[in-house]
């Protein structure tokens, strides 16, 4: 195995135990010091890696999230149908907002993000905005070719994504477990809800 090689599996080896450490005990909780005796390594070899916590974050959330946008993007192609492609992203990204990981991932933000600021920011950048950034390059380019009206791509990408939101508060709240959500269901509504405000004239 190549050094490089050899340190980028060792730092995506850090990342996975400081996201575990992040989401079982909070950002406040969790140190680097107990990051680096999980890992089994010294902590200077953990600074040489991240020299703060925050950035040590900023990976773990980048790690997370591109997992996540990975997922979405094949779903967003030009040469399918418009609602069927609104539909399959809606679909898999109801799927994704509502799993477990996504869950506590979205509770951790939310819980320390009132103590520590930079949480709240490092996970919107990495997590809606990017997300939304996504599918307002769609649908911007559907606009362009007339497939949709011409309007606020942005406005438009933040009008689907909460409709599909919707899907995840009985979750969030523990009413309902993310087996019991029927995403193709609700995903079709979303998108026929999204379809009544911006279908083409």
């Amino acid at each position: 195995m190549s050094k490089e090689l050899q340190q980028e599996t060792r730092r995506k080896m850090i990342i996975e135990i400081a996201g575990k450490h992040f989401l079982d005990y909070g950002y406040g909780a969790t140190t680097m010091s107990a990051i680096a005796s999980a890992y089994g390594g010294s902590k200077e070899t953990l600074w040489r890696y991240f020299p703060n916590k925050e950035v040590l974050f900023a990976a773990y959330i980048e790690h997370a999230t591109a997992t996540f946008r990975g997922k979405l993007a094949p779903h967003l192609k030009s040469d399918k149908p418009l609602e069927q492609s609104l539909r399959d992203f809606a679909k898999h990204y109801i799927d994704e907002i509502c799993s477990t990981e996504s869950i506590d991932l979205h509770r951790l933000a939310v819980g320390e993000s009132a103590r520590f600021p930079e949480v709240g920011r490092l996970f919107y950048e990495r997590a809606p905005k990017a997300t939304e950034e996504l599918l307002e390059e769609f649908l911007a380019t559907q606009m362009s070719v007339g497939k949709l009206p011409s309007a606020d791509a942005g406005r438009a990408a933040r009008t689907l994504i909460q409709l599909c939101m919707m899907a995840r508060y009985p979750v969030i709240f523990g009413i309902d477990k993310a087996s019991d959500i029927d995403s193709t269901e609700l995903a079709r509504l979303s998108v026929m809800d999204f379809m009544t405000i911006y279908e083409p004239s």
